[in-house]
């Protein structure tokens, strides 16, 4: 196995120079070097000001002139039956999102599709295993981790699920249509905002790196996972003050930083409206 160096990644994406890294090993992968030129934007603004910011984080002077070598982990060898491992993350690269580590190693990244463990019992991603988003939903996430460690020190955010293409998405879908759980699974010709980069999936882990209690697991399709509901759970007895002010903990770091959290889901919280995602990103595919 060779594992991908933890060095700055440069990518072209419209315009834009992209960072991306990684630090665990992800498969079986070859090296491949390309030499591309690029120009940053004379404006900062938007995206592109997110895209700089992640940039500077990993150099501390100006590049020799607008040569910049590539570095592209590749995966070569099918595993678990996928076409080529590590698809997704290729995927997600070549659509320039940023890799969340990049920004405050302190966020933990467990993608539970990139394994069985699931509730659809089904590897879905292969050997992906960065969190990626949107550079300016990478950026609201970092500043989520710090308002964390600001309120609880040592506690940190542990990551589900970022960005999903949209191929990925059709695989789900097909999974459980005409099944009651098809509710759960947005159509992939919608889409989610996970297929845009721009939603993730999450809890809380303590200074053990335990993900403390929500009450109930992530992805579980029990009421009791409904935000809407937790006031009369909580009455009941269904769910513990100590459940409820656990998701309050991580309703307000995300808050703060930006995000908006879902109703049928504790775990899920989206950067941006959905009618300004859809009219500004376009979906991975």
């Amino acid at each position: 196995m060779i594992i991908c160096p933890y060095i700055p990644t440069y990518l072209t994406q419209a315009g834009r120079a992209v960072v991306l890294t990684s630090r665990r090993p992800c498969g079986t992968f070859v090296l491949r070097m390309f030499a591309a030129t690029f120009t940053l934007p004379s404006r900062r603004t938007g995206n592109d000001l997110a895209v700089r910011r992640i940039a500077d984080r990993h150099r501390r002077r100006r590049l020799p002139g607008t040569l910049a070598v590539l570095v592209l982990c590749t995966t070569l060898l099918p595993r678990n039956g996928h076409p080529a491992t590590g698809d997704s993350a290729a995927i997600c690269i070549a659509a320039g999102l940023a890799n969340v580590r990049a920004l405050d190693t302190a966020i933990l990244v467990d993608l539970k599709y990139s394994s069985a463990d699931n509730f659809l019992g089904k590897d879905l991603y292969g050997d992906q295993c960065d969190c990626c988003l949107q550079p300016a939903a990478a950026e609201k996430l970092a500043a989520a981790q710090q308002r964390l460690s600001n309120l609880r020190p040592g506690f940190r955010l542990l990551v589900y699920d970022c960005a999903r293409p949209r191929s990925v998405q059709k695989a789900m879908f097909d999974l459980v249509k005409n099944t009651p759980r098809q509710r759960y699974v947005a159509h992939p010709s919608k889409g989610s905002m996970h297929n845009y980069g721009c939603a993730v999936d999450l809890t809380i882990a303590g200074a053990d790196g335990v993900p403390i209690d929500m009450g109930t697991p992530f992805d579980s399709f029990d009421s009791l996972a409904q935000p809407r509901y937790e006031e009369r759970f909580l009455r009941e007895g269904r769910l513990t003050r100590q459940q409820v002010g656990n998701r309050r903990l991580l309703r307000t770091v995300m808050k703060e930083a930006g995000f908006a959290g879902e109703l049928l889901e504790w775990w899920h919280f989206n950067a941006f409206p959905k009618q300004h995602v859809r009219e500004t990103y376009r979906a991975i595919e």
